[in-house]
């Protein structure tokens, strides 16, 4: 799930969820 407070399109302080 993309972060909604990061930047990146994924989470950055956790693992893209693939």
């Amino acid at each position: 799930s993309p972060s909604s407070q990061s930047p990146f399109p994924f989470s950055f302080p956790r693992t893209v969820d693939a």
